[in-house]
């Protein structure tokens, strides 16, 4: 993953979309391709490439990844849109389905018809008969199902809103970085201890603004045990983040990483200092950044 992610930052995407892009293409590849395919069967009785089982297995298996990467791709913007997504990997399907069946279908009937002995004499004499039946097999799956598939797209999703709400939430695979802070220059915060463990069970600084609910009747200590804890754990981190930031900034300007924005009194340093009132020196700004990285948690992530 490290080389794949220099070409994508190369490229200024991220991981899902790279993957929907790839897969998408190979779907579109494949349908075209079966397409081209069924135009054979239905207008000679013969086709032109036959695929084996394992071989449309990993053909259905492309648009079903593209569509379980998409959730989490830039593509997938808005709710929409995604239903536009579903529609077109639902189509692709359904293009590989009809000519898995009727590629089969077609092979099986050669097959019986070359092990009838007078088979030479049959195809021959009877060509006008045998071609039409071959035919009319590859046109009649395609012309029998189709509704079933528009129905299930504009009759299915388009009219039922529980079904158009849970394709807006669909978030698939989510192939981002799990990146999780944690440390002491970090906001992760202790709630209980495990029993069986021993250790502490905290919520990393990376979900700390998701909601938490915490229930229990009056008197249970649901403030004082863990609200208050909580409240003063941030509060001493805060503190602890100022005295931190204080010491590598005098660092920095000590050893000429950084300069001063302003003519900054010691007095009002000391009270209101914060690393933006400093910049890095020309041409030790990689350095510089190096050096802040464990207190610059934004540009971390």
């Amino acid at each position: 993953m490290k080389y794949l992610d220099k070409l994508l930052k190369v490229l200024k995407t991220d991981r899902n979309t790279f993957f929907t892009y790839i897969f998408t293409m190979i779907t579109i590849y494949l349908a075209v391709d079966r397409i081209v395919e069924m135009l054979f069967l239905i207008f000679t009785g013969i086709g032109m490439s036959y695929w084996g089982p394992i071989t449309y297995t990993i053909a259905i298996a492309c648009p079903v990844l593209a569509f379980l990467f998409s959730g989490n791709s830039k593509y997938a913007a808005s709710g929409s849109f995604k239903i536009v997504i579903i529609y077109m990997y639902a189509i692709a399907m359904y293009i590989l389905a009809i000519s898995m069946f009727a590629q089969w279908i077609n092979a099986a009937m050669w097959v019986f018809l070359m092990s009838i002995p007078n088979y030479v004499e049959i195809i021959t004499k009877f060509t006008s008969v045998v071609k039409p039946a071959f035919q009319a097999i590859a046109l009649y799956i395609p012309l029998t199902s189709f509704f079933s598939l528009f129905w299930w797209c504009y009759a299915k999703i388009a009219d039922t809103r529980l079904i158009k709400e849970s394709i807006w939430d669909y978030t698939g695979i989510d192939l981002s970085k799990k990146t999780t802070v944690s440390g002491a220059y970090s906001f992760e915060n202790v709630i209980s201890i495990d029993k069986e463990t021993g250790k502490p069970v905290k919520i990393f600084d990376s979900r700390r603004a998701d909601p938490m609910l915490v229930c229990g009747p009056s008197g249970m200590g649901k403030t004082a045990l863990l609200l208050e804890p909580m409240m003063a754990r941030d509060i001493e981190k805060k503190y602890f983040l100022k005295e931190a930031s204080k010491e590598v900034g005098f660092t920095a300007l000590k050893t000429r990483l950084a300069t001063l924005k302003a003519p900054y009194t010691n007095e009002f340093l000391n009270e209101n200092f914060d690393l933006n009132m400093l910049e890095p020196v020309e041409g030790k700004e990689k350095l510089y950044k190096a050096y802040l990285d464990k207190l610059i948690l934004m540009e971390q992530k």
